[in-house]
């Protein structure tokens, strides 16, 4: 189930409900954080940390803010359903993290709800999602560590997310987070591309690209890139089985150390 902070819990229209887990360097020394940070509960400062990129970008919902269970819940919300439909949409939409969200509409709509799609049907439930999520998102809790760790990575850092870009623009924008980096790239851009593109812009290879997602959607677009990849398990856990190395979150330093000397770049697929 999605993990959650009893406090720092949102509250959400419905009740909650139980929802099952899904389940070296060549040529470049690892750069090493740039500025100094307060440590974390007897770890080592973020200034220690060895990180074996250039660049990294981050995934929003579930690696920046704790915002995918309020997704989910507003997801399920817009579907009048009977029990078996539901599960269907629950299993779906648990299983298509990183996936844009027109895309899920139209999948449920058409394969799991039986029903006629178009474009009309689409910009109502896109409105409809939107209005139910807007205010909520600005409550959410960050994920712990991660604005000190991008704050002091001493790198450029970028989102990469499936949300729209203006609407993440502006979620990030109003949480005070978006002057921490360089660009953010929205549904508008696959996240491969998105990647691929940031990779242009620093003028890299995209191996010294490190990009933390929450999702198998996520770590698909990085291996699609060639980049190096780091899964986020804050809320939810993707990568069960999988050599994918893991954090919870940013404020255990040892374990997020461990992950970084992990994350080895992989050949574009």
């Amino acid at each position: 189930m999605f993990a959650t902070d009893p406090t720092q819990a949102v509250k959400f229209s419905m009740a909650p409900r139980a929802i099952h887990d899904l389940v070296p360097m060549i040529g470049q020394k690892n750069r090493v954080c740039g500025h100094q940070s307060r440590p974390s509960q007897g770890n080592a400062p973020l200034c220690a940390l060895q990180i074996p990129a250039d660049t990294l970008v981050f995934d929003m919902d579930g690696v920046l803010l704790q915002s995918n269970r309020l997704k989910h819940d507003a997801m399920l919300a817009l579907f009048e359903m009977d029990a078996a439909q539901r599960l269907a949409v629950e299993r779906y939409n648990l299983g298509a993290g990183g996936v844009p969200r027109q895309q899920k509409f139209a999948h449920i709509w058409v394969a799991i709800l039986g029903r006629a799609y178009g474009a009309e049907v689409e910009a109502a439930l896109a409105s409809a999602y939107a209005l139910a999520i807007a205010r909520r998102l600005l409550d959410v809790p960050l994920v712990e560590g991660v604005q000190d760790f991008v704050e002091s990575c001493g790198m450029p850092c970028y989102v990469c997310t499936a949300a729209p870009d203006a609407e993440a623009h502006e979620l990030l924008t109003r949480r005070g987070l978006a002057g921490l980096f360089a660009g953010i790239h929205g549904s508008s851009t696959s996240k491969h591309m998105a990647l691929e593109a940031i990779a242009r812009q620093a003028k890299l290879p995209t191996d010294r690209l490190l990009f933390f997602g929450d999702s198998h959607a996520d770590w698909q677009a990085a291996r699609a890139a060639g980049c190096r990849f780091v899964g986020v398990t804050r809320e939810k856990n993707d990568f069960v089985g999988e050599a994918v190395p893991t954090i919870r979150d940013f404020d255990d330093k040892e374990r997020l150390q461990d992950a970084l000397k992990a994350a080895h770049p992989t050949a574009p697929v």
